[in-house]
């Protein structure tokens, strides 16, 4: 990593089953401290971590905090309601495993759908590397070749180092693989027939994940696999579930628990016992990289108490309260998170924040040296974003239809814009071209076909199948339609952002080019979850809006209304039910 990068801030997950609720603690307790010295009281950790990584509970947790960007305070309700419902009615004695990982599955469902609209929303992050990067471990065992030795990271982004061609995964089945604990759950089968994969839970020798999340920094953010402790990392935070410091399993015990549910022979059986040690070890071995002088890295781990409450037993959630309370209150522990705290608020937001100006005016604009516009840079960029020139004349004289101030609702306000921006190219094409990929890729969203009249929003070829697909589709075409939806609106994305941008530094905060930007940013925004971010961008389209419309204008009127749907949802987000 380069000198002048930013540190990374690094936080890691152990597994623990309904113990994660002491996790979410000391972090809720930690982020508030942190907020409160950067003066922001909401600071939630995909604001401030580069990366989140977790085992089991942990990956379930990190997969909430990071890829569906709840609060911590969500993330405490949400968990412990899973927990109850999932762990509430164990099975009979005659099945192999305790609990029913179809109740998981479903109330998994319903979470993602509800903070993210689509209960098979993909797990690679729409945001892409604008994103705090997340990544839940979880161990393999194929149904043939040999077993593996080393367990799998699923990825909410695309490490090239790794895996350039991931295969595609739905949050509810990431959810489920790294949840898949021997004797509590059936492993998880992932894949066609034929290629199909078992998946169990990692916390079966990887339950303190911090070396992994480490080594996943490492090969994403350095060219020689090296990353320097006290020059690159600048918080390393890692947070343990009580779990006693070392957890031996003895071969009598594995063979039973395993061997019938993966159906793999003893030799299998064998590399799991070689991989059964706890928590303990991998903080002592990840320890001794750091100063311990420096304070950079952080492990918190309730040592009395929540040992006691097994994985599942969810209506101990009192106990583990209790505990976790009396643990953070001891003077050796404050005297620790203090450290922590002050080392955290130094190193500020997640660089490059979400809507920090990238300066990518001469990719999105298509301008040459002489900054008009190129056209053959011009071919390009259609042809990178899917766009025929057709379709782009089409939808340009599409929006120049709209300018007459007599043609109803919102023709005063296409006026206005294209009063503004028609007469420069390089603006009033990059307009063009992120309006008809908006509106093209939300209709593939909602699986909605173009209008006749609407032909240039329609994608052609092989990829027309996968968007406009008719009948029922499987999970995987889901997956995919889904996934080509969040590429094409982040494209969108990154056009809005540098419009913004421009508008603010060339036409100011109360031209119509920059208010526009504003209000459909906030709407990709809140799409993606990210609601704080979204009413800050409606907040400021409202602001200029007032310069040119007055308070009943019928765009200012659903600002108004979007700003108080989401102040009221985050309301409710920091006091869930």
């Amino acid at each position: 990593m380069s000198e002048n990068k930013e540190r990374l801030k690094i936080l890691a997950l152990d597994g623990g089953g309904v113990k994660g609720l002491s996790s979410l603690l000391i972090l809720e307790r930690i982020m508030a401290r942190v907020g409160a010295k950067m003066k922001r009281p909401d600071l939630q950790p995909y604001q401030y971590f580069d990366i989140i990584g977790g085992t089991s509970t942990g990956g379930i947790i990190a997969l909430m905090l990071g890829r569906m960007r709840m609060t911590v305070e969500s993330c405490i309700a949400e968990y412990q309601k899973l927990g109850k419902i999932v762990f509430g009615e164990p099975r009979g004695l005659f099945h192999e495993n305790m609990f029913d990982a179809k109740v998981l599955e479903e109330q998994t469902k319903k979470v993602v759908k509800k903070y993210l609209g689509d209960e098979n929303d993909p797990l690679l992050d729409p945001l892409g590397d604008d994103a705090c990067k997340t990544c839940s471990v979880v161990y393999t065992l194929p149904y043939r070749g040999a077993t593996p030795e080393e367990p799998e990271a699923l990825r909410t982004y695309i490490n090239v180092n790794i895996n350039p061609r991931p295969k595609p995964w739905t949050i509810w089945e990431a959810v489920r693989a790294t949840s898949a604990a021997t004797t509590f759950f059936e492993p998880f089968i992932h894949g066609q027939s034929g290629s199909e994969i078992r998946y169990i839970d990692a916390g079966l020798g990887f339950n303190n994940p911090a070396d992994l999340v480490l080594e996943e920094a490492t090969s994403l953010w350095t060219d020689n696999g090296y990353l320097d402790p006290e020059r690159d990392i600048g918080c390393f935070l890692t947070i343990g579930t009580g779990i006693s410091s070392v957890t031996r399993m003895d071969k009598k015990t594995i063979t039973e628990a395993i061997t019938a549910k993966v159906r793999k022979p003893v030799q299998a059986v064998e590399v799991l016992m070689k991989i059964a040690t706890g928590t303990g070890p991998t903080h002592r071995n990840v320890a001794r990289r750091f100063n311990p002088t420096s304070n950079v890295y952080q492990r918190f781990d309730v040592d009395q108490g929540i040992q006691a409450v097994n994985l599942f037993e969810h209506e101990r959630r009192e106990d583990i309260e209790v505990d976790t309370n009396a643990y953070l209150r001891k003077h050796s522990i404050g005297v620790q998170l203090s450290q922590a705290v002050e080392k955290m608020k130094v190193l500020g937001l997640r660089t490059p924040e979400l809507m920090e100006d990238r300066k990518e005016g001469g990719e999105v604009y298509s301008v040459g040296e002489n900054g008009d516009v190129d056209d053959q840079k011009l071919r390009d960029r259609f042809e990178a974003l899917r766009i025929s020139k057709l379709d782009f004349q089409r939808h340009a004289k599409h929006w120049e239809s709209k300018i007459s101030v007599n043609q109803g609702r919102g023709s005063q306000y296409y006026y206005l814009l294209y009063k503004e921006i028609g007469h420069v190219p390089y603006l009033w094409n990059a307009f063009v071209q992120a309006d008809l990929l908006d509106k093209r890729y939300r209709g593939i969203l909602a699986r909605r076909l173009p209008q006749a009249d609407e032909w240039q929003l329609c994608l052609r070829g092989n990829l027309a199948r996968i968007a406009y697909g008719v009948g029922q589709e499987d999970l995987e075409t889901t997956v995919t339609r889904l996934t080509l939806a969040y590429e094409g609106l982040r494209d969108t994305f990154r056009i809005y952002r540098q419009l913004f941008h421009t508008a603010q530094q060339v036409l100011g905060e109360t031209s119509v080019t920059y208010c526009w930007a504003a209000k459909r940013l906030g709407a990709l925004l809140e799409l993606w979850g990210c609601q704080s971010e979204a009413l800050d961008l409606y907040i400021e389209a409202r602001a200029g809006k007032l310069s040119w419309f007055t308070t009943d204008h019928w765009s200012t009127k659903w600002l108004e209304n979007k700003i108080a749907a989401l102040r009221h949802a985050l309301v409710a987000r920091q006091k869930p039910e």
